[in-house]
């Protein structure tokens, strides 16, 4: 049975290298107008021409075969990005609604993202939303600006004024369109016992896929470590269930049947970590206790899984994440978001 593990909703893979073996079983390979392709890569010693082609946890990989090959400072992988240092994320104020025909699924929303300058003469500001959307608005401050695409997958936001160095603005877009998977579960629409499932994983490059945000290109060194807070807003039918990062703010009863779920995570979390699922979901929560010698912590474990799925084995067996959450702060200290949830939701995509 496949499930996400979130970060507060806390998301993490795994990655294994071997150093005479580089084995990956889809590559991305960047093409003229900023986007991946995806294409199978046998097993093969590792080579310069592969450090910027690995998939997965893409620049981790890279730079470590880079090291391995002792090509590391001709990789550019270890060094600053460029523009996307010109700017700090502090805050995303998304709201998705979310709408299911047969296989295709059509987003319509908005994201605020709040920006601080840490430049002087700061006028544009690039973010990541693929072609298949469309930018319907975006605003600076309230104030009606352009925005011009730079590529597939790079809106540029014509700021309109001049922002030095620790002038903040808010950055609003507003965007539709039919989503388009780009692979490794990147935005899906599947269905369980008739209902549809539709979940993002974002990891490592994809965000851009379901919503407008900052984000880095794949093979920019360190473009996606730009840290945030986050409110996501998710409007689905009402027999939906809308789950993401942080703790539920509230439900909101809409018009036309449908529900509008307000999650809020005050840990700042890299875009590539910011996820999503919707389904009719069956929930539970169980509580995870932890004595680290200065205080007794209590959080919240939400489970979300098929209704098809929800059987006695199925709950004990993910149950046994509460046992694991206590193994691994006892290695590696505190769980890092005790102060919201631990929480997982089923979906399509094998592993977790």
């Amino acid at each position: 049975m496949s499930k996400r593990c979130l970060p507060g909703l806390l998301s993490g893979l795994v990655s294994l290298a071997v150093p005479s073996l580089l084995v990956s079983p889809a590559t991305a390979e960047p093409t003229s107008d900023g986007e991946n392709t995806e294409r199978v890569l046998i097993a093969r010693p590792p080579h310069q021409a592969d450090l910027c082609k690995v998939a997965g946890c893409g620049k981790a990989a890279a730079a470590m075969l880079a090291e391995l090959n002792g090509t590391a400072g001709e990789s550019g992988l270890l060094r600053a990005p460029r523009a996307l240092q010109d700017t700090d994320l502090l805050h995303n104020d998304a709201e998705l609604e979310l709408s299911v025909s047969g296989n295709d699924l059509t987003i319509t929303g908005s994201n605020t993202m709040t920006v601080k300058s840490m430049i002087d003469g700061l006028t544009e500001f690039d973010i990541r939303l693929r072609s298949n959307f469309t930018v319907t608005a975006a605003t600076v401050n309230g104030s009606t600006v352009t925005v011009q695409n730079v590529d597939t997958v790079t809106p540029r936001v014509l700021l309109g004024s001049t922002f030095n160095t620790g002038d903040e603005c808010d950055v609003h877009v507003a965007f539709t369109g039919v989503a388009v998977s780009r692979g490794f579960g990147s935005i899906e629409v599947d269905y369980a016992g008739g209902q549809p499932v539709v979940a993002s994983l974002s990891e490592p490059y994809y965000a851009y896929t379901w919503w407008p945000c900052k984000d880095g290109a794949f093979g920019d060194p360190g473009d996606n470590n730009d840290k945030a807070t986050l409110e996501l807003a998710l409007i689905a039918p009402s027999n939906m269930r809308s789950v993401a990062n942080g703790v539920l703010q509230g439900i909101d009863a809409l018009s036309g049947g449908r529900s509008r779920y307000r999650w809020r995570s005050d840990y700042p979390i890299s875009t590539y970590l910011v996820a999503f699922g919707s389904h009719p979901y069956n929930t539970w929560t169980e509580t995870f206790t932890y004595d680290d010698g200065q205080a007794v912590h209590q959080m919240p474990v939400e489970f979300n899984i098929y209704p098809s799925d929800d059987t006695s084995g199925n709950r004990a067996a993910w149950g046994e994440a509460v046992d694991m959450l206590t193994v691994f702060s006892d290695l590696f200290g505190l769980y890092p978001f005790i102060d919201e949830k631990y929480g997982m939701y089923q979906f399509m995509f094998g592993g977790g």
